[in-house]
């Protein structure tokens, strides 16, 4: 489950900071520290749910790497730490207990940048090579090896009556780990994913990726309800203008 885990020990080089342990545990110094972490904890927690509120990303990839991937192409302000934590939220990988503990330290937040930016540039550089058949790029396997080993699984015994049950726990630092299903499903596409159907949106000035699942393998469109829509009434115009041109 997205969340589960701690972070690693870490020290803020700006505030003396520490996070470690329980997570969203940071210990301040001093009075002040924490007077100012409440308030900037309120501001982010505000900014984070103003993107949550305004911004809807597109989920329209049939591909969750790629749809992370897409998210970087919409419109507005810079991918900051806000809009990462609003997509994750989106795509169902970040409770809003996560999202609360990001806003509550910004540590984790730049933390959860750093790597989210790096995922990116290595998902965006793997799936570009994929596509085109050449070799792997080994810095997009290593941005993609680096998220996926942020969760492990383990066995755990539980007692079942005068016997024992064994389950299945899945473990994943935190914030990290919330990525971790990102780096899979890319890692998926790249093992057993058809290079013929994933491709770019042909619409002009769109270019967001798309795997195509359709039975007849043919999806030119990143959405059929925006891009491929404004494709045909373009061209619809572009056949009456000339209709008229002759007619004159």
């Amino acid at each position: 489950m997205p969340g589960v885990g701690t972070p690693r020990d870490r020290w803020d080089a700006v505030g003396d900071v520490r996070v470690g342990g329980p997570r969203c545990a940071p210990h301040y110094t001093n009075l002040s520290g924490y007077a100012l972490m409440v308030l900037a904890c309120i501001f982010r927690r505000n900014e984070i749910s103003m993107v949550m509120e305004s911004v809807i990303f597109p989920f329209e990839a049939d591909q969750l790497a790629l749809d992370f991937l897409n998210a970087g192409l919409e419109p507005g302000p810079g991918p900051g730490p806000e809009r990462v934590a609003a997509w994750l939220h989106q795509a169902g990988l970040a409770t809003e207990a996560d999202v609360r503990c990001l806003a509550a330290s910004p540590p984790l937040t730049r933390i959860l940048l750093t790597e989210a930016f790096a995922l990116r540039d290595g998902v965006g550089d793997a799936v570009a090579a994929f596509q085109r058949g050449a070799l792997l790029p080994e810095h997009a396997l290593f941005a993609l090896n680096r998220v996926l080993g942020t969760r492990s699984t383990s066995l755990r015994v539980d007692p079942r009556g005068v016997a024992a049950a064994l389950a299945q726990v899945e473990e994943a630092r935190f914030p990290e780990g919330l990525l971790a299903p990102v780096a899979a499903a890319a890692a998926e596409l790249l093992a057993h994913g058809d290079r013929s159907r994933l491709r770019r949106c042909s619409a002009d000035g769109c270019g967001r990726w798309f795997y195509d699942v359709s039975r007849n393998g043919r999806r030119r469109w990143c959405s059929m309800a925006r891009c491929g829509n404004r494709a045909k009434v373009a061209a619809h115009y572009r056949r009456h203008r000339g209709a008229l041109a002759d007619v004159s």
